[in-house]
């Protein structure tokens, strides 16, 4: 039975091309077809315009399903790692050999590319970006003419006259130059506009990382100290101990100086934990399993060294050009132009010609039909009109406003930064003095002049200056990374670019 079926479709007009051709063999059989089948050379050119529409639908796109579950996503999120060769080559192009993870560690600037690599923030920019970008294909599409085939019969028709009615219509959509312009532009500005959140997103990544980069930094350092310091505390509790196993010190001076040693303790387990915590968040904001930088080589870098100095008007010329958020909302702005603009133009609405042919009982009409012209009788578009006009307004009060705040967040964080500048100075003043006091100290000692807790005790006093010193030093990072996020712009010699 199937292969008799086969037998009649190859013996059928329509199944006489390649199998893997069907609209071709909708062609070629139109073309076979006899005329008293087709009836006359109207329902002919029918017959062609179906091929023909057949034809144009063969190039659609068709939908292939990605499906997603749970276990699959989760074992991809797993499967980041910081020796992807993806990743490996985005490095060998962006950074100088000195500045390599196998040269220089995981800082900063490996760190940011890396997590343009994985970061899940940035995937939905990229998206959403992707997203605008077809969008704007759709606003330059021409619109497609329609094709019209209307069919009637005649139940009452007279001798010799054809009861059939074949037509051949199409439906050619003109519109405004203006209006399509408008259109298209406030498309393009969308495209801006998600381009601009992709940089800005950018930009909160890099600054989340250099944040979690700096608790990481902060709390190693501090860990550091505090065992110093509680080696120190604990030399000098010993020799308290002596001194009084002499009766040269009493109990309670051994007591005094024993409380000293348990908060040290207490600290540098804190700051160990700490630490781990912020390895953790180094690698949320990376974007890869913590234990990718538990065994990777994570280095301050640049975080260690004291930010540069920036003049005033450099910061205030890179608030203003490098922000994002002043780019977005003079991108909006521009956008409500474009919307009034189509606003405008669609007072004057496109039209639709209809060029047609009709087989109206052996007859041949010709026809042109103009349709789709708005009669402006109720009213002239004025609401639309005037909600742009309003829009307008608006996104240039925006605009003024995203500026005053951008100068307002910018001079608050100048003036943190000058002020963390000072203490950071101070406190290394005081460190100096502390150091020159632990040397006289160590002078004494050796000429006889001085007892070797007193050398200990020196030494104790410069570890507290160290601490003070720290915590100034991480406050100055933190306002000059305060004052970046006011520039949304690196300094210099971070700039990963």
């Amino acid at each position: 039975m199937r292969d008799s079926n086969r037998a009649r479709q190859a013996a059928h007009p329509l199944f006489d091309s390649a199998p893997h051709d069907p609209v071709a063999a909708l062609v070629s059989a139109v073309a076979k077809l006899p005329a008293p089948v087709l009836g006359s050379s109207a329902i002919r050119v029918a017959a062609w315009m179906a091929a023909c529409l057949a034809a144009s639908l063969s190039g659609c796109a068709t939908y292939e399903p990605r499906p997603l579950t749970p276990a699959n996503t989760i074992e991809r999120v797993l499967q980041r790692s910081l020796q992807d060769p993806s990743l490996q080559e985005r490095l060998f192009q962006r950074l100088p050999p000195a500045e390599q993870p196998a040269a220089a560690g995981w800082t900063l600037k490996s760190l940011a590319l890396a997590a343009e690599r994985y970061n899940d923030a940035l995937a939905q920019a990229r998206a959403r970006l992707a997203g605008a970008e077809a969008a704007l294909v759709t606003a330059r599409q021409i619109a497609n003419p329609s094709l019209q085939l209307p069919l009637g019969y005649t139940g009452n028709a007279g001798a010799g006259v054809s009861p059939y009615l074949f037509g051949l219509g199409l439906d050619l959509p003109l519109e405004s130059p203006t209006l399509r312009a408008a259109r298209i532009g406030a498309a393009e500005r969308r495209v801006d506009a998600a381009r601009l959140e992709l940089e800005a997103t950018a930009w909160q990544v890099r600054s989340h990382l250099r944040t979690t980069l700096l608790d990481l930094r902060h709390a190693r350092r501090m860990a550091a100290l505090a065992r110093a310091q509680l080696a120190q505390r604990e030399a000098v509790a010993a020799m308290v101990e002596r001194r009084v196993a002499v009766g040269e010190a009493s109990a309670v001076e051994l007591a005094q100086v024993r409380a000293d040693v348990a908060p040290l303790r207490s600290e540098g387990a804190r700051q160990d934990l700490a630490a781990r915590q912020a390895l953790a968040a180094v690698a949320a904001a990376v974007g890869v399993p913590p234990s990718q930088l538990e065994a990777a080589d994570v280095r301050p870098g640049s975080l260690d060294r004291p930010p540069p100095v920036l003049a005033d008007g450099e910061a205030r010329d890179a608030a203003l050009a490098g922000r994002c958020d002043v780019r977005r909302a003079l991108a909006d702005y521009e956008a409500s132009q474009a919307a009034l603009q189509a606003a405008v133009a669609d007072q004057f609405p496109g039209v639709h010609l209809g060029p047609g042919y009709t087989y109206d009982s052996g007859a041949h009409k010709y026809s042109l039909a103009v349709t789709g012209i708005e009669l402006p009788l109720f009213n002239r578009h004025e609401g639309p009109i005037a909600e742009a006009r309003a829009q307008r307004r608006g996104a240039a009060a925006q605009f003024e406003a995203v500026v005053a705040q951008g100068l307002a967040q910018l001079d608050r964080a100048r003036a943190d930064f000058d002020g963390a500048r000072q203490t950071l100075a101070l406190a290394e003043q005081q460190r100096e003095v502390q150091r020159q006091l632990e040397a006289a100290a160590a002078r004494a000692l050796r000429i006889g002049a001085g007892s070797r807790l007193d050398l200990v005790l020196a030494q104790a006093q410069a570890g507290a200056a160290d601490l003070a010193r720290e915590d100034a030093f991480d406050r100055l990072q933190r306002a000059a990374g305060a004052l970046e996020d006011a520039m949304q712009s690196p300094f210099a010699e971070e700039d990963p670019r």
